[in-house]
């Protein structure tokens, strides 16, 4: 029952921040010219990048740390974990922004190339990197220690923020600025880091451990360094594409694709939420043997993920042959071009229903690892030549077109290293229905079979 809690309170955690980020993309443009839109999406970008280099790999390594000791029943080294995670986080924070502000002062047409004229829109980018970084070690560490409830809540904090001005301000006819809104995400962010250090200060007074155990930040620095360079890896493949856009084409090419890229990412919901809920039903069947369920499972998940994407595809086709009148600016229209292609691309990845997902579960991520970035990396440097040349429709293709070629790779991967197939099929849609609507994830049930 506590598992099923657990994972009960991570897909509700999951869908939160995607529905976050979806209402965002669908807001900001009704309240902001494109220009505006694109200049908070690289705040974003800026904000993400200093907040996973201070965090130092620590969200990666403090976890498994933490687990650890907990599983002996250590807790006073569980809490100096926390304690020295959440000081060296700190410390990161601090020099990543006397860092960034340093060169900003040595190439001021850098500060103004992503910031515009700079001012209080820098300050605030530098002020929420801190409690960015800190959110996302604290949400790790009430993760190991079984705090599923504020490990949820709190990567949403400054999202739900941000969203909650601008629904005020769409209410009340208000137009606020970029500044505004960071402000709004800088106020969440303190807000949830508050409550996380509370709830983390009320966990360890009930840890009692005998004698006093130390960390050193040293120590907890070298086990960490292979996580910082994983996390800057990944950021820079899920972020790049974004900042190519606007280093090569400027805030409005920016914002089209930002927002093309958060529509797209709409059609990954179905397959989102089929993957945090059959996760325990992976392992669990793979463990006991049993392929044949699992491979039924796999399959009909990702046929019923792949209709409604390709349901929400059709959709994407319809608006953007409509156009965004009257609820976008006629000006946002090459986003929607934007969504579509990268839209594409979706569908394709949805179709190969949990291919990547059960690399990572079952024992081989560092194969998927070298995918992404043997993938990821060439894509990036063609992105940034087809983007000069052809702009941000260029830009889309080229993205669309890796994940579709990673999508296919892992695919192959699956069949190869685990025997497993989890492609969509073509199947009938009624009785795709009534056998996804049966009690499949009934565990005795699937015993049985």
């Amino acid at each position: 029952m506590a598992f099923l809690q657990a994972g009960t309170l991570a897909l509700i955690g999951k869908l939160s921040l995607l529905l976050i980020a979806s209402a965002m993309g669908v807001m900001l443009p009704m309240v902001l010219m494109p220009a505006k839109v694109g200049t908070f999406f690289l705040a974003q970008i800026a904000i993400a990048t200093g907040a996973v280099a201070a965090q130092a790999g620590l969200t990666l390594t403090v976890p498994t740390l933490v687990g650890q000791a907990l599983s002996v029943s250590d807790t006073a080294r569980a809490g100096a974990v926390c304690r020295t995670a959440l000081g060296v986080c700190l410390v990161g924070a601090l020099t990543v922004c006397l860092a960034a502000w340093g060169m900003f002062q040595l190439f001021p047409t850098l500060m103004s190339s992503f910031f515009g004229t700079g001012g209080w829109l820098a300050v605030l980018v530098f002020a929420i990197i801190p409690l960015a970084a800190l959110s996302a070690v604290l949400t790790e560490i009430h993760r190991a220690a079984r705090g599923m409830a504020i490990a949820s809540l709190l990567p949403a904090a400054q999202g739900g923020a941000i969203a909650s001005l601008l629904a005020i301000s769409l209410a009340f006819s208000l137009r606020p600025t970029t500044e505004q809104l960071l402000f709004a995400g800088w106020v969440g962010l303190m807000a949830g880091t508050v409550v996380g250090l509370a709830r983390l200060q009320a966990k360890l007074s009930l840890w009692p451990g005998p004698g006093k155990t130390i960390v050193r930040p040293m120590e907890l620095a070298i086990l960490a360094w292979p996580g910082l360079l994983t996390s800057l890896t990944l950021l820079t493949v899920s972020v790049a594409d974004q900042a190519i856009a606007g280093a090569f084409g400027g805030t409005v090419d920016a914002a089209h694709y930002g927002l093309g890229f958060r529509l797209a990412n709409l059609l990954t919901l179905p397959l989102a939420i089929v993957n945090a809920t059959i996760i325990p039903h992976i392992v669990e069947r793979w463990t006991i043997g049993h392929r044949r369920r699992l491979q039924w499972l796999l399959t009909m998940t990702a046929s019923g993920a792949t209709y409604c994407a390709l349901l929400g595809f059709a959709a994407l086709i319809v608006i953007d042959i409509v156009g965004p009148a009257p609820i976008w600016d006629q000006s946002y229209a090459p986003a929607l071009t934007v969504a579509v292609i990268l839209g594409l691309a979706q569908v394709i990845h949805t179709a190969g229903g949990s291919s990547g997902y059960l690399l990572l579960l079952l024992g081989y991520q560092k194969a998927f690892m070298a995918l992404t970035l043997i993938v990821g990396l060439p894509t990036l440097g063609i992105a940034a030549w087809v983007m000069v040349h052809f702009g941000v429709l260029g830009l889309a293709t080229t993205m669309a077109a890796a994940n579709a070629i990673q999508t296919v790779i892992s695919i192959v991967m699956t069949k190869w290293l685990l025997g497993l197939d989890a492609v969509a099929r073509p199947l009938n849609p009624l009785r795709l229905y009534r056998a996804l609507v049966r009690p499949v994830f009934n565990t005795g049930r699937l015993r049985q079979g």
